[in-house]
Order: structure tokens, then C-alpha cells, then sequence
């Protein structure tokens, strides 16, 4: 992937999590084609995300109280994103949130 199409990529995956924070629905704009492929490639975008936010900030060395505050409020700035994951287990599910 070129450094462009990398930046771009990221950059309308933040796009996207910032629309799921504002109206609660996976967001889809003709552009994503191009990026994600389709509504399933924007979802398993999203999850990697949060994977890597997840290992960024939880670092197993922590005392377990500190990692469980992180966690919460990990979990508190990316509240829509994570309702989204939870409820989203196949890709027909995605049919409801689109």
C-alpha cells in the first residue's frame, strides 16, 4: 500500500469512527468502495482498530487496577465503536446498522 493510500486509509477510518460516534450507525460513503471494499471491509477495519488501541494502551505490565481504568476509559471514548463490534457478530448483521 503506498504511503497515500495508507494515509487516506486511516484517515477515513478515524472519518468513519467519528460519524459512528455522532449518529450511532455504521456510516457508508461512496468513497469507502475504494478503501474498504464493502460495509463488511469497513467493519473488520474498525475491529482492527480497536485491536490495536486495545494493545497500545493495555499494557500487561500494569498494576491490574491500572489496567482496568485504562480499559474503562478506553472503552468510555470509543463507546459507539465498541457498541457497534459487540452487536455486529456476522456480516448479515451489518444490514441493521448501515
Amino acid at each position: 500500500m503506498s504511503w497515500q493510500r495508507t494515509h487516506d486509509w486511516w484517515s477515513a477510518l478515524r472519518e468513519a469512527e467519528a460519524a459512528l460516534d455522532r449518529d450511532g450507525v455504521l456510516p457508508w460513503r461512496a468513497e469507502y468502495e475504494g478503501l474498504f471494499g464493502d460495509r463488511q471491509g469497513l467493519l473488520l477495519a474498525l475491529r482492527y482498530r480497536w485491536s490495536l488501541l486495545v494493545e497500545a494502551q493495555l499494557d500487561p505490565e500494569l498494576p491490574t487496577h491500572v489496567r482496568a481504568r485504562t480499559r474503562r476509559e478506553l472503552a468510555a471514548r470509543h463507546a459507539a465503536l465498541l457498541r457497534l463490534l459487540d452487536h455486529v457478530a456476522e456480516p448479515d448483521d451489518l444490514r441493521s446498522h448501515a
